[in-house]
């Protein structure tokens, strides 16, 4: 589940269809922000993705300066259920916090073409390669490296720019 509800739909929207998805069997992951986010999280989504310009907001906070900081405010998106957080900063690259460890994933250098896409990219690469491999850290590298190959393409990215782009990606734990 991912955006602002468009007009005509309840604020609990994204919070209705949680049991849905539950009867079915499945999890879910949410990119959206405010109270839609903070509404389904005890139902313990699999993936969360603010940007750090959303976190900050979801808690009333300034925009945090230091990584340390950004990595406390995911820390509480997993106290309230998340059990990732997935935290894109721009071209300070990109945080994901598990319940016991936390890592900070460069973003390689690079001309943003198009940023529109580019959330979703990353989600979309971590809970893809999750779903097939459940290794949170070559989850992570994927989805950093589809959601950069997406911002330097006019497009969403292809396969072989987001493989050209994961080779030159680097993960560090914090």
């Amino acid at each position: 589940m991912a955006g602002s509800l468009p007009a005509g739909l309840p604020a609990s929207f994204y919070r209705d269809l949680v049991p849905v998805i539950h009867e079915h069997g499945a999890d879910f992951v949410i990119d959206t922000t405010g109270q839609a986010l903070l509404d389904t999280l005890p139902d313990k989504p699999l993936v969360v993705k603010p940007n750090h310009h959303e976190l900050a907001e979801l808690f009333g906070d300034p925009e945090y300066t230091s990584l340390e900081e950004t990595v406390q405010a995911g820390r509480k998106l997993l106290g309230l259920g998340a059990q990732h957080v997935l935290v894109s900063m721009a071209g300070a690259g990109a945080l994901m916090i598990t319940a016991d460890k936390a890592y900070h994933g460069t973003v390689p250098a690079g001309k943003v073409e198009n940023s529109v896409g580019a959330g979703d990219s990353m989600l979309a690469g971590f809970t893809g390669t999750f779903a097939t491999t459940h290794d949170e850290l070559e989850s992570f590298k994927v989805a950093i490296a589809c959601g950069s190959a997406t911002a330097f393409s006019k497009d969403l990215a292809t396969r072989a720019k987001i493989e050209e782009v994961k080779a030159t990606i680097t993960i560090t734990e914090i």
